[in-house]
């Protein structure tokens, strides 16, 4: 029974031991006890500290023992596996695992890089929450928005607030204020208030623009290359209109599907049906297919 008792007060003192942020090297040291009954260390001058298999880096920090935190200052770096937070303030919370940072904060995955005012790091999680002046890039798409989360695993975004994604190799944007996007199997869809935008040039050099809004936007930018656009949906691009209850585009051979109730203008032309199927060729209607119930 003594031997059982010993290997788990082992075990309870490694687990305690491998939570602490231990510190590494700083030029300059001095602690303190505070008023409140809590110690502090005064760190300045390349200053690393450690906790597990992450390592932090700075130029100044107050460590607070009792809690197990580190507030950063200056050239703020977090590394842990493959992941790096870099920025010029923050703070690490030994016990939750997270670190926070503020000004210029940089996020790098092995498949997107993250840009904020402030952001907010779970290590365990592999989750990362991002508010103000928010960018990211992965793959094939550069996000803009006011707050984000990403979640590393699953390497989903999800952005609120005057959200933007571009597609530059389409010249193809997206705007609303609640996005879900995954970078692995290139899937967004965007709600609140969707507008889509694509830019193209023409033949003789002019800018020619296709603009759709609706309720809901979802674009599938793999082997597909297409949007499916939904409820209230209004497309305008040149001398041509329309307007249907659901939209199917695909970017590749520039062909648009009208259901629900669709509606073409062209020029002074106007056109009805059940379905109409439109073909885009050089950025002008090519032909025009009405399909009628009996």
């Amino acid at each position: 029974m003594m031997l059982v008792l010993i290997l788990v007060v082992g075990s309870f003192s490694f687990s305690q031991q491998s939570d602490l942020i231990i510190l590494q090297n700083a030029d300059e040291f001095a602690g303190k006890r505070l008023e409140n009954g809590e110690d502090i260390r005064e760190l300045t001058g390349n200053v690393n500290f450690r906790q597990g298999d992450a390592r932090v880096w700075c130029d100044k920090a107050i460590q607070f023992i009792n809690r197990n935190e580190v507030e950063l200052i200056g050239n703020v770096k977090i590394v842990r596996d493959t992941v790096t937070l870099t920025s010029k303030r923050g703070r690490y919370f030994g016990n939750l695992h997270k670190a926070d940072g503020e000004g210029n904060v940089k996020l790098v995955t092995p498949h997107v890089t993250l840009f904020a005012d402030i952001g907010t790091y779970y290590l365990n999680e592999k989750r990362a929450f991002f508010q103000r002046n928010v960018k990211v890039i992965d793959s094939s798409t550069v996000i803009y928005c006011e707050q984000l989360t990403y979640f590393e695993k699953q390497r989903k975004s999800e952005a609120i607030l005057n959200v933007r994604i571009v597609n530059p190799n389409d010249n193809v944007t997206m705007f609303g204020n609640y996005l879900i996007h995954s970078d692995s199997t290139r899937y967004s869809k965007m709600t609140e208030n969707p507008r889509m935008i694509q830019i193209d040039t023409t033949d003789k050099g002019e800018i020619d623009t296709l603009a759709v809004k609706s309720m809901v936007m979802e674009a599938f930018d793999d082997s597909t290359k297409k949007m499916i656009i939904k409820d209230s949906v209004v497309i305008v691009r040149g001398g041509l209109a329309a307007r249907s209850g659901l939209v199917k585009y695909f970017r590749l051979n520039e062909t648009i599907e009208l259901y629900s109730n669709p509606i073409v203008w062209y020029e002074e032309n106007q056109v009805t049906g059940d379905t109409i199927f439109l073909s885009l060729e050089k950025n002008r209607l090519k032909t025009a297919s009405i399909r009628t119930r009996a």
